[in-house]
């Protein structure tokens, strides 16, 4: 019993998020309700909240690390991420729709929270997380559509204040007053390590909740063998941007270890909601199965980056 309580206890993110899809599939209404009462914001705060509350601010990156970081980041999230969707879409026997379907997700900026999350469950550094996170979110307002224009020739309209703010509404605020009162109460820092250890996992897994709860019907419906070429076109994109991203961060672009790790998980995630909001502008009508390829991406590279931040986090850095 002990030896399962410790393999939990080493892995608990990879069992949280597994436990939320499992329940997204089996029992979705209480996921639904949590949806319909808006409580993602406040679990996304909650996060944030509690990992700037833990942040230690000398061990941000700065100078010259910092723009390299941010200009791989770039590269691979917003060039190399759509060249992956469409080398996967060309290589795999997938329909028209769910081609398009790979492309578009593969185009989105990285998630705002759960990049972030497995970044540092995985020994990496949270600032370089929280900056690829916050930094490419903002310059995706630019590149989405111009990805979009090149890859699939269609004119997408993104509301660059609106996301500009839920990015400082839940993101940046957070974290800052979760700081600042670390800042103010060190001792509360140390006193509290165990819930602001565990909080973000429970947030996380409640975000997948709810994420596949609101999906549940499309998911439980969707074709076998479709499913499980969705599942192969997001494993071979998800894990050629991270393999590629790590490699890259560490020789040629110099960045430490703890830098590249966030670097490849958060710049090789993507971000299901804003894949939603493109897909609603630009694809619905036309192609309304292609989101069915963003619906498995995401809790795939979710599950995949929590196994992988578990193995990583054991080895030295």
């Amino acid at each position: 019993m002990g030896a399962v309580l410790n393999l939990i206890k080493d892995n608990i993110l990879v069992f949280g998020i597994v436990l939320g899809l499992l329940l997204g599939c089996l029992m979705p209404d209480p996921g639904l309700l949590l949806k319909k009462l808006q409580a993602g914001p406040l679990f996304i705060g909650l996060i944030f909240f509690c990992q700037g509350m833990a942040f230690k601010p000398n061990e941000a990156p700065g100078g010259r690390e910092l723009v390299r970081l941010v200009i791989w980041g770039l590269i691979l999230s917003q060039v190399l991420g759509p060249l992956a969707g469409l080398a996967g879409a060309h290589l795999l026997p997938l329909g028209t729709e769910e081609g398009i379907g790979l492309i578009l997700m593969c185009s989105m900026a990285p998630t705002l929270v759960s990049g972030a999350v497995l970044a540092e469950r995985a020994g990496g550094d949270w600032a370089a997380a929280i900056i690829l996170a916050v930094g490419l979110n903002l310059i995706a307002v630019l590149t989405i559509p111009l990805n979009l224009g090149w890859l699939l020739g269609q004119s997408v309209q993104i509301d660059a204040m609106g996301l500009l703010f839920k990015l400082v509404a839940l993101v940046l605020v957070p974290a800052l007053v979760g700081h600042g009162l670390g800042r103010a109460w060190p001792g509360g820092v140390v006193s509290l390590a165990g819930v602001l250890k565990y909080v973000p996992v429970v947030g996380i897994a409640t975000l997948v909740y709810m994420s596949v709860a609101s999906n549940n019907e499309a998911l439980l419906a969707m074709e076998p063998e479709v499913f499980l070429l969705l599942l192969a076109a997001a494993l071979f994109a998800h894990l050629l941007l991270l393999v590629m991203g790590y490699a890259v961060a560490r020789r040629p672009m110099g960045l430490p270890p703890r830098s590249a790790r966030s670097l490849a998980i958060v710049c090789s995630e993507k971000t299901l909601p804003l894949a939603v909001a493109v897909w609603t502008l630009a694809l619905a009508d036309q192609y309304p199965l292609s989101l069915m390829a963003a619906i498995v991406f995401h809790p795939t590279q979710v599950v995949v980056d929590g196994i992988i931040a578990a193995w990583w986090v054991k080895r030295p850095v």
